[in-house]
């Protein structure tokens, strides 16, 4: 995800923003992917 967001192979390499901006997107997509139904 880091190299599709950031051009970044590895997230050692991102610095403080990207970073931040990495986990955001994680979880947005974890929330989405829960069921809605709340299991």
């Amino acid at each position: 995800m880091a190299q599709h967001m950031f051009n970044v192979r590895y997230v050692d390499w991102l610095d403080i923003q990207q970073l931040t901006k990495l986990m955001q997107a994680l979880i947005i997509d974890a929330k989405r992917r829960k069921p809605k139904n709340g299991e």
